[in-house]
């Protein structure tokens, strides 16, 4: 089975001029795929296991960050590595919510 993987780079920048930790924003994101048991590859590299439940698991990733109020206008790269693609989903966030990184 295809093992989906996610890639995510933070504004860190941004989010230190906007009064942000960028040590906990990262941590976030840690903690969060771990609930989802999603393994962490690397600072913001997340694969699943090859499971039939990461589909939902990443999904659910994706639900919870785009809700986040400082994760959309602070995510320079997010992108869902699917069995048919490469998904931009801070480009295709960015689209909808008129924000930039």
């Amino acid at each position: 089975m295809f093992k989906f993987k996610m890639e995510i780079a933070l504004n860190e920048q941004g989010l230190t001029a906007d009064g942000y930790d960028v040590a906990e924003a990262y941590n976030y994101l840690d903690n969060l795929f771990e609930s989802l048991n999603i393994i962490k590859t690397g600072q913001g590299i997340f694969e699943g296991k090859g499971t039939p439940q990461d589909f939902g698991n990443f999904g659910g990733s994706v639900l919870i960050l785009k809700r986040q109020n400082w994760f959309i206008p602070f995510v320079n790269k997010w992108l869902l590595h699917t069995d048919t693609g490469i998904e931009d989903l801070a480009a295709y966030y960015r689209d909808r919510h008129g924000t930039s990184a």
